[in-house]
């Protein structure tokens, strides 16, 4: 229920349901009610909001920190230590 227009529609679902005459009648309505929300929506928030940016921080001095590795495992730094089976 995040998109403000999936909630319309179903916001407006129960009230067409309870104010139409016909089944057409309340099809009508239910995508009409939904619309005009949508349209007031649209009208009354900013014009051109901010997408929002990603950004990450990289620490490492190859610029690509958070990225798999190429370089010794764990295991292999184990093996050198005596203790690879532990």
């Amino acid at each position: 229920m995040d998109c403000f227009n999936c909630a319309s529609l179903w916001m407006a679902a129960p009230f067409a349901v309870l104010l139409g005459d016909s089944w057409a009648h309340t099809g009508w309505l239910w995508l009409a009610s939904s619309g005009g929300a949508m349209l007031v929506q649209r009208l009354t928030t900013r014009c051109c909001e901010d997408s929002p940016s990603y950004f990450e921080h990289s620490d490492s001095p190859g610029g690509h920190d958070g990225v798999l590795r190429k370089g010794e495992s764990t295991i292999e730094r184990n093996r050198g230590r005596g203790d690879a089976g532990s």
